[in-house]
């Protein structure tokens, strides 16, 4: 739930690039084919999203009033093809689709 509260923090774009490398687990050359940009700007969104979601995720985080705070040691995530329930969710939307080029 932190997570998913943290993404809608971020523009769509950045938040779409996280969910698809972090959650989804493609590589960053994966995520680029994916939604059709370089693997330059994925990591600059990836880059912007993690610095803007941070203060949002971290311990510090749970000293703030009102601040979005995980519980425990963030887990470890497979890599899979198939988004996890609620990754559309994240991406803020139930319209969006996720499509692999295989």
């Amino acid at each position: 739930m932190a997570i998913v509260a943290a993404l809608r923090l971020i523009p769509y774009e950045q938040r779409r690039a996280i969910v698809l490398h972090h959650l989804v687990g493609l590589s960053v050359e994966e995520t680029a084919r994916e939604t059709e940009v370089a693997p330059g700007t994925v990591k600059a969104r990836l880059s912007r999203g993690r610095h803007t979601m941070a203060p949002h995720l971290s311990d510090v985080a749970g000293d703030r009033p009102g601040a979005v705070r995980p519980p425990g040691p963030r887990p470890a995530v497979p890599a899979t093809r198939s988004a996890p329930a609620g990754a559309t969710d994240a991406l803020g939307s139930a319209d969006q689709e996720v499509h692999h080029h295989d």
